[in-house]
């Protein structure tokens, strides 16, 4: 499953876990699921997002940006792994755009104890 809440130190990470997504279309129909998941809570929560292996496009930015501004008030803190090279470029400018602050980490465990703190 692509979207899961996990529970790590006391608290529920939402989180969206694109490494399996071979094609542009499947990383979109993450993103929906995701970002329909999160409409649905009540609470602001934290997030992670894994990038591992897969290709960010133009079109799946533009949507991501689209639906992290709608999404704001559901988000608490954001993170990222996955994420080197042009994929650092493009967090970098939904942070820009958003005004969001995703902070990104080598590893999954990192990301999980700074979402926690």
């Amino acid at each position: 499953m692509s979207v899961k809440s996990v529970y790590y130190k006391g608290k529920y990470i939402y989180y969206a876990d694109y490494r399996d997504c071979k094609t542009e279309d499947e990383m979109l129909q993450t993103l929906e699921e995701f970002s329909n998941t999160l409409k649905a809570l009540p609470t602001r929560v934290p997030i992670l997002n894994n990038f591992e292996g897969s290709s960010i496009t133009k079109e799946f930015m533009s949507r991501l940006k689209t639906l992290g501004k709608e999404a704001d008030n559901k988000m608490s803190k954001i993170s990222a792994i996955g994420v080197k090279g042009l994929k650092n470029i493009f967090i970098q400018a939904y942070n820009n755009f958003t005004g969001q602050n995703v902070m990104v980490f080598l590893t999954e465990t990192e990301a999980m104890e700074w979402l926690t703190k």
